[in-house]
């Protein structure tokens, strides 16, 4: 039987347990005087639960936005357009300046964030087909949702899943719910407007007015979510807007190449050129040293790049305002300072560099995320050096929860980074990978790459130095490419090495080759080990 097919008639809350979410942006006086309603409410309970109990177990937020590359992010903040990220996130958490997705597309990601693994053990390497999408994780009996909620948590899940929900056989009409989750708003398309949302398994239709603008419907159920103190548990809740990914027929598209913002931010002046034109390898003249599937690409038309990065910067500030939002709730509740708040992106995203305009690919613009962690009571800002990774999420959270993960996790807890005055060093490689899966990803071949700061590796005992050796791969996994890269002396990844007749060149690739062959098969410990 198909799930039923309600109609959210304009005007009308989208959750009957919020109430209507006031943007600061628009009436900062009664943003305020709301905040100090719900303050009146619930601030001498909660606080006075809290302060009879400091070990309570940390509440947990995980805002995870879609395609947000690190250049649309510090653009974006450096122009004041993401004034709650930055008062709120940037000045009371702790930035990690070198985060890195293992894949750096959206599904895998996400079921790395699930699982705390890389794709080839959690087995999912694209957005859809035989070896992606929804229906093709196999395993949401064992996610971070799941230990959770066994621990005690309340958890919710308000946005993006997985690519294909909703649209497959396993969760067409999305009456499924996946393990672990109490609250499950799970979006099936990517659109702002005219998108369909399982609303804890019923599908529920959003229209075209500007109250069904997506960003802000989910920012008001995250609110409802948050009010909801009922039962007294911990909450652990995870907010995944698809803002902002470009619009298309579903959330696999990119085809509109822009991203409608909120209505109110629909003048948002955009800028005439873009960081990533100002790059010596955007428009890369001389394609030579890279495999023969990119030599064939045109030059990437400025134009487009230049609106779809523009469109994401100003579809950024209704993510801002949902930041806003939410800690308002949580500082209204009195749970701010029990609270961890994470904000990332699953991927980073390329505009013209290396003649690319995607993401997928092994360059840093296209596996480099943003990301900051505001740690129980932190107040003051924090900057981290240290590499990590989205494979981290799952540990980060199970260890400020206590809980305990049923497989093997292949990431490493970051919150000793967050707590820790004096930080431990943290890892000196990281794999990305395209797992082949016996097809050819139009435009993507697979791929394996290794990124290292280990002196074994580079003689530079200071770790200033960084090597990137890759391998592009056939159906058959096999390899028909090589890249070799020193960051310190081309750090745009300009000129590949790999032909160099320098013995010492020729020396460094080899052994790359030999722990990129152990990377690629590694599990748990054993990963953490290789990365040391």
């Amino acid at each position: 039987m198909e799930p039923q097919l309600a109609a959210m008639p304009a005007g009308v809350p989208h959750n009957a347990r919020e109430i209507p979410v006031i943007r600061s942006s628009v009436l900062p006086a009664a943003h305020a005087a709301r905040c100090l309603f719900l303050s009146a409410l619930a601030a001498a309970s909660l606080a006075a639960v809290a302060a009879d109990n400091p070990t309570a177990p940390p509440n947990v937020v995980m805002i995870m936005t879609d395609d947000l590359d690190t250049s649309v992010f510090e653009t974006a903040l450096a122009l004041g357009y993401l004034p709650n990220i930055d008062t709120e996130l940037v000045q009371k958490g702790t930035t990690f300046n070198n985060t890195f997705a293992a894949l750096p597309m959206c599904c895998p990601s996400r079921t790395s964030y699930l699982t705390g693994q890389y794709p080839h053990n959690h087995h999912v390497y694209r957005n859809r087909g035989p070896m992606g999408g929804f229906d093709h994780f196999d395993n949401d009996g064992s996610t971070v949702a799941v230990w959770m909620h066994n621990a005690g948590y309340r958890t919710g899940i308000i946005g993006k899943y997985l690519n294909g929900y909703g649209r497959t056989a396993k969760s067409e009409g999305g009456a499924y719910i996946a393990p672990g989750w109490d609250t499950w708003d799970a979006l099936f398309t990517a659109s702002q407007y005219g998108y369909y949302m399982s609303r804890n398994g019923i599908r529920v239709k959003y229209g075209t007015t500007p109250d069904d603008y997506q960003t802000d419907v989910l920012s008001g159920l995250g609110v409802g979510f948050l009010q909801n103190q009922s039962d007294g548990r911990p909450f652990y809740l995870t907010m995944t807007p698809t803002a902002p990914h470009y619009e298309g027929s579903d959330d696999d598209d990119d085809s509109g190449g822009t991203i409608r913002p909120a209505p109110r931010y629909t003048a948002t002046p955009p800028l005439l050129t873009i960081p990533p034109e100002s790059k010596a390898s955007y428009n890369e003249a001389d394609m030579s040293d890279k495999p023969a599937w990119m030599q064939a690409d045109a030059l990437v038309d400025p134009v487009g790049q230049r609106a779809g990065y523009n469109s994401k910067i100003a579809a950024m500030r209704a993510v801002d305002d949902m930041v806003g939002d939410l800690i308002a709730t949580l500082r209204a509740n009195g749970q701010e300072a029990n609270t961890v708040i994470v904000f990332t992106a699953d991927n980073g995203f390329q505009y013209g560099t290396h003649r690319r305009t995607q993401k997928t690919e092994m360059y840093e613009e296209s596996i480099r995320i943003p990301m900051i962690i505001r740690g129980p009571g932190q107040t003051v800002p924090r900057s981290v050096d240290a590499w990590a990774m989205n494979i981290d999420w799952a540990p980060t959270i199970v260890d400020y929860a206590g809980a305990m993960p049923d497989i093997a996790v292949d990431g490493t807890s970051l919150k000793g980074f967050v707590d820790t005055a004096t930080p431990p060093e943290g890892r000196r490689t990281v794999l990305i990978e395209h797992p082949c899966d016996g097809t050819l990803m139009a435009g993507h071949p697979p791929y394996d790459m290794v990124r290292t700061k280990d002196s074994t590796f580079t003689g530079d005992p200071t770790g200033q130095t960084v090597l990137v050796y890759a391998e592009t791969l056939n159906k058959h996994d096999a390899i028909v490419a090589k890249e070799f890269y020193n960051l310190a002396t081309d750090p745009l990844e300009d000129e590949s090495q790999q032909n160099s007749a320098d013995p010492t060149v020729q020396k460094q690739m080899n052994a790359l080759a030999r722990r990129l062959d152990q990377l690629k098969v590694c599990a748990g410990d054993t990963c953490r080990q290789l990365q040391q």
